[in-house]
């Protein structure tokens, strides 16, 4: 198997998953599907031994990737016209992107007030 090949197999779940949500009623399960593979994948990456990483980091990229892709094919599926598509999607990334902005300030600043990173991670 060659492993520089691996995540160009892995693309195809994140441009199909879309195409299933579109079809379907009702994307909650999908939604969870894609949950747990992401979840399963980070904790088994985290507590895998060597043996099963492979497997652990395929299972984070498919859940990564059909987890954003479902994220943006919602923006689509919750209105009704383009321009109400394109104003939930500025706003819900703009405060996503808002937040997730502020991690960062905020672990150096914990960071620097216990003078280590053992606190913080």
């Amino acid at each position: 198997m060659v492993y520089g090949h691996l995540p160009s197999r892995l693309i195809p779940a994140t441009f199909i998953v879309p195409i299933i949500a579109a079809k379907m009623h009702n994307q909650r399960m999908l939604a969870f599907l894609s949950g747990v593979l992401l979840f399963t994948g980070l904790l088994g990456t985290s507590l895998s031994s060597s043996y099963f990483i492979l497997v652990f980091l395929i299972l984070t990229g498919m859940g990564a990737g059909t987890t954003f892709s479902l994220a943006m094919m919602f923006f689509v599926l919750r209105t009704r016209t383009v321009t109400e598509s394109a104003q939930l999607s500025g706003m819900a990334q703009s405060v996503g992107y808002l937040i997730a902005a502020t991690g960062p300030i905020l672990l150096g600043t914990v960071a620097q007030w216990t003078n280590g990173w053992t606190v913080p991670t």
